[in-house]
């Protein structure tokens, strides 16, 4: 029986090297015997898995046993089973093979899900660049006072000197740090942090930035042509319950009432540094101007609805005067 998963494992991008791939099973012993009667059991459930709307695949077969071998905690369930007897051991088998089996169904339904992906669904999604997080990085260093003492590698590399308490916070030896958003610059130098999610630095920007002391209570923002900005994130699911979809949307409200989603404005508004706003509308007049955002949200969890996709809810995230 090949598995196809240990092949896949070792031909990973960069192999230039034939692989040869043995599997030894002992027979006429207690190990042989399980794993026969594993064997017998996931073939059958494969072949069950293998045809689709009464149509047999061909090579359907390998592809499905090697995602379904993947699933399985083999080594576990040989392990028990050399505590028990062939009874229980079928029983197990049984058990383990009904939830692998589940979790493949429901990846094959999410691969399906993917595959009607309609293109212009993404038209009018907020689309962040490498420079919005450049502008963010830029601002909060500002914000909390830490030093640039040097740029290099053509603008995509500072090196910079963090306070004390930032540094000890990070638990950092020293308070000097070099920073790059470029993954090639950050993969052939030890000595450059990638600022990415994985990043300790990145991480407590974000979280300052996320905190509740970080702007107060209302916000008042400069340099949008509009009334208000309301963000939130916006949630879908299929008839089952499980989350499909989810994105993050930005919405301005006009002077007029009128709503704009996502709009390219906003994203260059992104790329400035924040300035304050000087108008500031009463509580009622934000609950309306709130109210409206919400119709333009529900608008669009309707727009990019179907059969086998239902909104969710919308959660608010921020919003501000302009």
């Amino acid at each position: 029986m090949r598995l196809v998963q240990r092949s896949g494992r070792l031909y990973r991008y960069g192999q230039k090297h034939k692989v040869v791939v043995f599997n030894l099973q002992v027979p006429q012993t207690m190990d042989g015997n399980i794993l026969k009667l594993l064997y017998e059991r996931i073939d059958q459930v494969v072949k069950d898995l293998s045809g689709l709307g009464g149509e047999f695949q061909p090579g359907l077969e390998d592809e499905i046993l090697g995602q379904l071998v993947g699933m399985l905690d083999i080594e576990g369930v040989l392990e028990k089973s050399a505590r028990e007897d062939i009874h229980r051991t079928r029983e197990q088998f049984n058990e383990a093979l009904k939830r692998a089996k589940e979790a493949l169904e429901k990846q094959r339904e999410l691969l399906e899900f993917a595959a009607r992906y309609d293109p212009e669904d993404s038209m009018y999604e907020l689309r962040l660049e490498p420079a919005h997080a450049e502008s963010f990085i830029q601002g909060m260093i500002r914000h909390l006072d830490i030093a640039v003492t040097e740029s290099s590698h053509k603008g995509t590399v500072m090196k910079l000197r963090l306070p004390d308490t930032l540094a000890q916070k990070l638990a950092m030896k020293g308070h000097a740090i070099q920073i790059t958003l470029n993954r090639n610059v950050a993969g052939n130098r030890s000595d450059i942090h990638m600022m990415d999610l994985d990043s300790a630095l990145f991480k407590e920007l974000l979280a300052h930035a996320k905190s509740y002391g970080f702007d107060g209570r209302v916000a008042k923002v400069a340099g949008l042509n509009c009334r208000a900005v309301v963000t939130a994130m916006l949630k879908w699911q299929n008839d089952q319950g499980n989350r499909m979809r989810q994105e993050y949307s930005v919405f301005t409200v006009g002077d007029d009432g009128s709503v704009q989603s996502n709009p390219a404005a906003f994203l260059e508004w992104m790329l400035r540094p924040a300035a304050e706003g000087l108008r500031l509308g009463d509580r009622d007049q934000g609950r309306k101007l709130v109210e409206v955002a919400k119709h333009a949200m529900d608008k669009r969890l309707g727009d990019l609805s179907t059969s086998d996709l239902h909104p969710e809810n919308r959660q608010l995230v921020s919003a501000a005067w302009c």
